[in-house]
This record gives structure tokens, sequence and C-alpha cells, in this order.
């Protein structure tokens, strides 16, 4: 916003010295000779007033334009944000993400069903932030936690998947989103990088007693927990 008036205010004093340079006039028309700026309002000699004016009023059509035009674009981020957040919340996405650390501990370290859930929700959310839909700093409060433990659970399983599909794109987002994660973790002074075997653990604790205590809430929101 700031910004925004610096530029508002440069481009007012731009327009102002356009308008007056055209009401510079030399008394006996020869040469250089001394200048002078005539400031009349009315008549003739305020043609540069009210060329100023227009130019402040193009100026300040094209703010008006570009704020509005960020202000949608803000909103549609917003909205395709809800979108994201109940999908991960969603009953299914619940069970999905219990098998994904079930499987885990477990040591099922392949791309079944519920880890291709799990993982290509991350998928999207990458995309989405490569094509600049969403910003970074949002998207990090509100799932680098996840991003980070589960990338750092089943990194191995999508390089294996990679290679036995021979296709290097598989979760390329994912991935992507991760190390931007990283980048910005590390400029926020916050803890990053792969997570070893107590950290998962203790994510792994986490996010079952999370997920089972979400999946009763709308079970009973259902009536089927009655």
């Amino acid at each position: 916003m700031k910004r925004n008036l610096a530029v508002v205010c440069a481009l007012v004093i731009l327009a102002f010295l356009c308008g007056a340079s055209l009401a510079l006039r030399t008394p006996d028309g020869k040469g250089i000779g001394s200048l002078i700026i005539t400031t009349s309002v009315w008549g003739m000699d305020s043609e540069w007033l009210w060329t100023m004016m227009q130019f402040i009023a193009i100026v300040f059509g094209f703010i008006f334009i570009y704020e509005q035009i960020r202000l949608q674009a803000q909103a549609n981020m917003l909205v395709a944000l809800q979108a994201m957040s109940e999908k991960w919340v969603s009953e299914f996405m619940l069970q999905s993400r219990a098998h994904a650390c079930a499987e885990y501990k477990r040591q099922k370290l392949e791309i079944g069903s519920a880890v291709g859930t799990v993982i290509g929700f991350f998928e999207d959310l990458g995309m989405y932030r490569t094509k600049g839909i969403f910003d970074l700093g949002i998207v990090w409060e509100q799932y680098s936690y996840f991003v980070e433990h589960y990338w750092s659970m089943y990194r191995e399983a999508i390089v294996k998947f990679r290679q036995d599909t021979e296709d290097n794109s598989w979760y390329s987002h994912f991935e992507t989103l991760f190390k931007e994660f990283q980048d910005y973790s590390a400029k926020k002074n916050a803890p990053t990088g792969i997570k070893n075997k107590a950290q998962i653990d203790a994510f792994i604790t986490f996010e079952q007693e999370a997920t089972e205590t979400a999946i009763e809430q709308h079970l009973t929101a259902s009536g089927f927990g009655l």
C-alpha cells in the first residue's frame, strides 16, 4: 500500500511538471531567453493545468483498475484455500491420513490408495502454489508441518514409484512445495529439513489421535455416532 502511494505521488509530480512545461514561454520568442511559467487557471494559458488534470485522472483510473484486479485475485485465492481446507479435514481425507500413518508404522512404504490420496493432496497444493494461485506464506502457515513430515515419510516410496513408472514427474509439485517450505522456514528461523525417526513417530502419534477425534466428530454430526 505504501509503495502504491509513493507511485501515485511520483506520477502526480510528473504530471505537474509535464503540464507546467507546456506553459514555458520566452518573452521575445528568440533563442532560449529567460523562461517564465504562466500559472493562469483560466483562459489560453490554462492548458497546462487541464492537461495535468487529465493525466492525473487517467493515472488514478489505472490504479483503481489494478486494485480491483488485485482484490479479486485475493478473493479467489481465499475461496480456493477454503476449498482445500475443507478437503483436508473431510472424512475421506481423515481416514486416508490415518491409514497412511498406520501403513508407515507397519513399514508398508508403498503408494497405495490411502497414501496416494494424502500425497496427491499436497501435489495439488504444490501445483496451485507453482501457478501463483496461493501465497507461499499462507500455505506455509497452514500446511508446512504436514508437508515436511509426509514428505519425510514417503519420499523414498515416491522415488521408487518414479523409477518403476519411468516418470520423474510424479509428485514433482509436492517435492517443489517441500523445498519452498524449507527455504521459507529457514528465513523464519523455524525448524526445517527431513525429519528423523523420533520426529516422524511423534508426528504419527499426533496425526492418528487428531484424525481419530475428527472422524468421531464427523460421525456424531451425521448421526452415526449416537
